[in-house]
């Protein structure tokens, strides 16, 4: 439990500089409704994507010991991993949420889609880590 807080400040603090530089400094995103929860949805799943990515190299690598002592197979380690940055981005979607209820976001019909694009991009990123494996 001592990483929860972590798990929600690091996105926060994420947000906060990209939201600082990229819309108020700069100026992007104008004429996009919302475009700062599109840029932190955009950053989410990307850190998942490479989170789950590093994950499944570096399980291998990282549990080589474990490996050569025990007799089990090497996708266990690489679907544990991604399980894990599956519950990170859980845990980060809070943060989102919180982000889209302070931006007026409409938590409309489309908000039923996610389950679907974030079962997609676990399945497109466990492929790529058994690829790398």
């Amino acid at each position: 439990m001592r990483t929860f807080p972590a798990s929600l400040l690091k996105p926060l603090a994420l947000f906060v500089i990209l939201y600082l530089v990229f819309v108020k400094a700069i100026g992007t995103g104008g004429g996009v409704p919302h475009f700062g929860v599109y840029l932190l949805v955009g950053v989410l799943l990307w850190n998942y994507f490479g989170e789950v990515t590093n994950n499944g190299v570096g399980a291998i690598v990282g549990k080589g010991d474990l490996l050569r002592k025990l007799n089990f197979p090497k996708y266990v380690i690489v679907l544990a991993g991604s399980f894990s940055a599956l519950i990170n981005l859980a845990i980060t979607s809070v943060v989102l949420v919180f982000f889209m209820i302070f931006n007026h976001v409409d938590f409309g019909e489309s908000l039923l889609w996610a389950p679907v694009i974030i079962l997609h991009a676990f399945t497109l990123t466990l492929m790529i880590a058994f690829k790398i494996l």
